[in-house]
């Protein structure tokens, strides 16, 4: 969408993202959570830093329900904290 002249643009899913939550932070991302890209409804919107979204992606983390995929970044959290505590060894 675009949002300022001459050619300032941003994702429609962004922008609804932060008018429900405020802006995006620097590294991170806004996911579909059903894997929808058509569906931006706000409640299918997530927040995750883009560590996350790389092992969502590694371990097919996101599926077609946005719970589940909820889900899938808290195990996320989880296999990073398994490989913090593994290297601190």
């Amino acid at each position: 969408i675009k949002i300022a002249d001459p050619n300032k643009w941003k994702a429609k899913h962004i922008l609804i993202w932060e008018k429900h939550n405020g802006t995006v932070p620097k590294g991170y991302a806004v996911i579909f959570g059903d894997g929808n890209k058509r569906n931006f409804n706000s409640n299918n919107l997530i927040l995750v830093s883009r560590h996350q979204l790389l092992i969502l992606n590694e371990k097919k983390l996101i599926q077609k329900d946005a719970d589940l995929t909820r889900t899938g970044v808290i195990i996320a959290d989880l296999y990073q904290k398994i490989s913090e505590k593994s290297k601190a060894k």
